[in-house]
Parts: structure tokens; C-alpha cells; sequence
């Protein structure tokens, strides 16, 4: 418990008394080193923190801890300003092994007189300490605080963190990593967006500058996290622009293969293709999940028993909802697994290419392949094998697939986020939804890659 003195008397402390108030020089310096003396020796009453008060020197404070040793600090109580809105104050002036009480009640005097004037040293102090603070702090720096602030509402994803570091490595620290975040502003932020936008934009490949629209997010949520921690006073980037457009200027910037381009990538593959990569492409299709799901496959996720199925780990790059998935395989897409387990040899990844060693396929190698497989069968317009994804969901509208099944085959993070029921509460797989719905879709994609008329399947 803490409460105060007003004056520490004999019966308190038999040993001295704090008051010096003699006209004699050579007494008053008796008295101060008598002073001095029972300040060091001054006891916590009670087992408890101790306030006392000295008489004759009104703002100095003797305040006494208990512990092992007992620690005795000076501090000094003041007011700042005067009349009704004036405000206390308390401050530590330093332990009484360093000061004694005539050094103690000159540095209390000070500023006391100060404290009538306006000035407030504690306020004074912590704006100085902040100052230091957020000029001494890099961009740099607080990158590194807002990668691994552990107060995060969720963790980022292990690919969105690789993605977050690679953009500011490339784009943002070598212009604006070692300044000041307390000298960013709007001009400066501008000037690096714009020469980003400028650098990553080329419209013979498509490019239009997005990469400047993550750096501007980069940036925004480092002020953001530095104004949490007060290390600037607000953010700066609030007032810059987006570089660049979300959404491309002539519609969509990718678009699904039309039945005939299909058809082609199917069945027109040159021979310099490695089948792996064919493989895996066709799985893709049959499949919709997403080239890293498919990439990192091991061959014990794979059972290949009279209803196949492909189980996707939770930890799997690509797997946006980091729940495991059970992804049920139809016959065509079972075969495709079955063939390349029995190329892959020993490997435990069912695909593996030669050069790698205990490495799966890297899904950059997979997405240059497909790129190089459309530039052979002259679709020349730009179609990702993420792609794919939209083309089964148009299919599976035009086959009268219930819509909530599209995301329990796709896993579709966003949409199974909106259903709440289902995230929290329903464990039921899907697993026969899933099954038919991607077995329909293999009869329908044979039927186009074949040539053959449309049967009109509906679900």
C-alpha cells in the first residue's frame, strides 16, 4: 500500500529527524549530514511502500521500498501551472546513495519553479524519448517489427509472408529501407509507387504495374503498425493514390480456355512436353485444385482403392482455407496418378523430375511449362493454369451443380468464410457431392476434348 507523510517525525524514525532549519552555517551542515544520514537509514512502515514528506523543503519526496536491499529514492511533487487548471506532477530525482538531500532539494526546487511556469520535465521527457525513438527507427526496422508482431489477429500464411518479404526486398528497401519512418510522407511514398509502376509495366507480356499496388499495401500497413506503437503520429500513406487500377481497364485481365483451346492442350501437346507435366496439367483439369496443391503431392496422400482419393494436408502451399482437404479423384484422374507414381520410381513425391533430388516440382517450373504448352498450340492470349478453376465452375453452372458444392470442390476460402454454419459447425466432407460433381465434369470435359456432341448432363 502506498499513502504519504506529512513529515517524518521521531516517533516514526527515532534516529533523526528530516528538518534543517537553523540560521548557523556549521549547523546546517550538521543537520544535513544528520539528514542525510536518517534518509538512508528510513525504514518501509508496515512491511509496505513508504511516502515521506521533509519539513521545511515542501516537493521532496523520501520514497522507501521494501525488498532486500531496501531501496531509498528521492523524488519531487509539483504542480504545473497555477489556479484551478493546474495539475500535479511526480518525478524521480535519483537514489539517496548518489544524492544527497541539499543536491536532491536543489534539483525539487528547480523544478518546482519551472513546473509553476508551464513546463512539465515528465512530458518534456517522454516527447524527447519518443522523438529518439521513431527517428532512430528505419523502415527497415519496422518491416521486421510488423513481419513478426505477435499481437497479429492471424498469422500470416507461410507463402504470403515469402511473397510480402520478396516485394519489399525488390521494390521498397533499396529506396526507402534505411530512412527514417518518422520522415516518410506523401511525396516520398509517391515517388517510390510511381517508380515501381514504371519498372514492373510491359504490355507485350500483359504486365501493368501491379507490383505497385502490393508495395503501397506494404507500406500502408508498416505506417499503419507504427502509428499503433506511437512511433509517428499518423499515416502517411493514407493520403497516396492507388498506382494502379484493381481491376484492369479492358476487363479481365485472364479469361477461361474456350472448349476448341481446350481441346488443343489436350490432346495437342508437342512431344517435347515432359509427360510429368502433361500429367499434371490434365490432373488440374480434371481436378481445379491449385498447381502448388498439386505439385507438392506425396505419394502416401494418394489411395488408389475402388473410390480414389487425394488427401491435401493442411500445411500444403495452396491450401488457403490450412484445412486438410479430401479431394475425390475420378477414374480418369486416378489413372493419370496411377501412371505417374509408376514413372516417379522411389520418390516419395509423385512428381519429381530427374534433376531434383527428395523435390517436388516447382510450381514456377509448372505454370513457364503451361505458358510454353499455349504458346505451341497458338493461344496466344494470356491463360493461366489458375485458370482452369474458372472453367470448371462455369461448367458446373451449366451442368446445374448446386452452387454451394463449388466451393467444397474447389476450396474456395472466401466463400466457405461466408458460411459460417459450415466453417464452425459442420464436419461433413462433401465427399459424395464432391465425387459426383467432379465425375460429371470428367464426362463433360471427355466429351469436348473428344469432339463429340453435348449429351446435355445436368446434376
Amino acid at each position: 500500500m502506498t499513502f504519504w507523510k506529512c513529515a517524518l517525525k521521531k516517533r516514526r524514525m527515532t534516529n533523526a529527524t528530516l528538518e534543517s532549519t537553523t540560521e548557523d552555517e556549521a549547523s546546517n551542515r550538521r543537520e544535513i549530514a544528520y539528514v542525510d544520514r536518517a534518509a538512508k537509514g528510513a525504514l518501509p512502515l508496515n512491511g509496505t511502500r513508504t511516502r515521506y514528506s521533509v519539513q521545511g523543503k515542501p516537493g521532496l519526496v523520501l520514497d522507501v521500498h521494501p525488498g532486500d536491499p531496501i531501496k531509498r529514492r528521492w523524488y519531487v511533487r509539483y504542480q504545473v501551472g497555477k489556479g484551478i487548471g493546474r495539475r500535479q506532477g511526480y518525478d524521480l530525482i535519483g537514489d539517496t546513495a548518489h544524492w544527497s538531500i541539499a543536491q536532491a532539494w536543489e534539483f525539487a526546487s528547480k523544478t518546482i519553479r519551472e513546473a509553476r511556469g508551464g513546463i512539465d520535465p515528465v512530458a518534456i521527457r517522454a516527447a524527447e524519448v519518443a522523438e529518439d525513438r521513431t527517428t532512430s527507427r528505419t523502415v527497415d526496422e519496422v518491416f521486421d517489427e510488423w513481419l513478426d508482431n505477435p499481437g497479429r489477429k492471424r498469422e500470416l500464411a507461410p507463402r504470403t509472408r515469402v511473397e510480402k518479404v520478396r516485394v519489399y526486398n525488390k521494390h521498397v528497401k533499396p529506396d526507402i529501407g534505411s530512412t527514417p519512418i518518422a520522415k516518410l510522407d506523401k511525396g516520398v511514398i509517391s515517388n517510390l509507387l510511381d517508380d515501381v509502376r514504371k519498372a514492373t509495366t510491359d504490355e507485350a507480356r500483359g504486365f501493368r504495374g501491379a507490383q505497385a499496388r502490393i508495395a503501397r499495401q506494404i507500406i500502408h500497413s508498416i505506417c499503419a503498425y507504427a502509428v499503433d506503437h506511437e512511433y509517428i503520429n499518423h499515416n502517411p500513406c493514407r493520403a497516396v493514390a492507388q498506382p494502379v487500377p484493381e481491376k484492369n481497364p479492358k476487363g479481365k485481365q485472364h479469361r477461361a480456355l474456350t472448349d476448341d483451346e481446350l481441346r488443343r492442350i489436350w490432346t495437342d501437346a508437342p512431344s517435347h512436353v515432359p509427360p510429368m507435366y502433361v500429367r499434371l496439367f490434365r490432373l488440374a483439369l480434371l481436378t481445379g485444385r491449385r498447381r502448388s496443391e498439386l505439385a507438392g503431392i506425396m505419394v502416401a496422400e494418394v489411395e488408389l482403392s475402388t473410390e480414389p482419393l487425394l488427401t491435401i494436408p493442411a500445411d500444403r502451399e495452396g491450401n488457403k482455407t490450412r484445412e486438410m482437404q479430401l479431394v475425390p479423384l475420378s477414374p480418369s484422374a486416378a489413372a493419370f496418378l496411377r501412371e505417374q507414381i509408376g514413372a516417379s520410381g522411389a520418390s516419395p513425391f509423385v512428381f519429381q523430375p530427374r534433376s531434383l533430388r527428395q523435390k517436388p516440382v516447382d510450381k514456377h517450373e509448372a505454370s513457364r511449362r503451361w505458358r510454353q504448352l499455349c504458346r505451341d498450340v497458338d493461344i496466344v492470349d494470356a491463360v493461366r493454369l489458375h485458370d482452369v478453376r474458372t472453367l470448371i465452375v462455369n461448367h458446373f453452372s451449366r451442368m446445374g451443380v448446386p452452387r454451394e458444392y463449388h466451393s467444397h470442390v474447389l476450396s474456395h476460402s472466401g466463400d466457405i468464410k461466408r458460411m459460417l454454419a459450415g466453417r464452425d459447425y459442420n464436419e461433413y466432407e462433401f465427399l459424395a457431392e464432391k465425387r459426383r460433381a467432379l465425375e460429371l465434369w470428367e464426362r463433360r470435359l471427355l466429351e469436348i476434348v473428344e469432339g463429340r456432341q453435348a449429351s446435355g448432363l445436368r446434376w
